[in-house]
């Protein structure tokens, strides 16, 4: 993300699903997963989508290409 200032105040973790895929669990906490998919692999990609859907967490698929950064 180019403009950290759009942060402040807003509390997020960042969890690498490819370096620690056993790490999925830290989502257990999250209240919206953002999946960033241009740094990402597929398996990583579908782990996450469907543990979310598994566990009700809502799960945004944002490209750094376009602007729907800004649905976050």
């Amino acid at each position: 993300m180019g403009d950290r200032s759009r942060l402040k105040g807003l509390d997020y973790r960042l969890v690498d699903l490819m370096a620690s895929p056993k790490s999925i669990s830290a989502l257990d906490s999250a209240d919206v997963v953002v999946a960033m998919i241009n740094f990402i692999n597929h398996p990583a990609y579908y782990a996450a989508k469907n543990y979310c859907k598994q566990y009700g967490i809502k799960f945004i698929h944002c490209s750094t290409r376009t602007n729907n950064i800004e649905t976050i």
